[in-house]
């Protein structure tokens, strides 16, 4: 029984590491904004937009609480002009991120 619980434990620990070491960045987060703005007429890259300079853009109009594990993004559509996509424009939507993944959660 005490061998069970000790793989648990050491399982639990990788899970908590490897979701650590996973946990998405600001970055990951712009080329999610990046993808759900572009609206499929430009062929403009997220490259060339950090190129430019204009992921500050994205960046201002999302507010990142870092849980280490996880990160919760959270939109402010009032103020971000960059989600003009039907469904987004001037609305906030939370989405959590996990393992370099997002996940729409309102």
């Amino acid at each position: 029984m005490k061998k069970k619980k000790g793989i648990l434990l050491i399982l639990i620990i990788i899970f908590l590491l490897l979701a650590a070491l996973f946990n998405p960045t600001k970055e990951d987060f712009n080329k999610k904004i990046h993808e759900i703005s572009s609206d499929g007429t430009t062929n403009v890259t997220y490259e060339q937009v950090k190129l430019l300079g204009l992921e500050k853009l994205y960046e201002s109009g999302y507010e990142r609480k870092n849980y280490y594990i996880f990160s919760i993004y959270t939109t402010n559509g009032s103020t971000n002009t960059m989600w003009t996509k039907p469904g987004f424009a001037g609305k906030n939507v939370k989405y959590i991120g996990i393992f370099r993944s997002f996940i729409q959660i309102n």
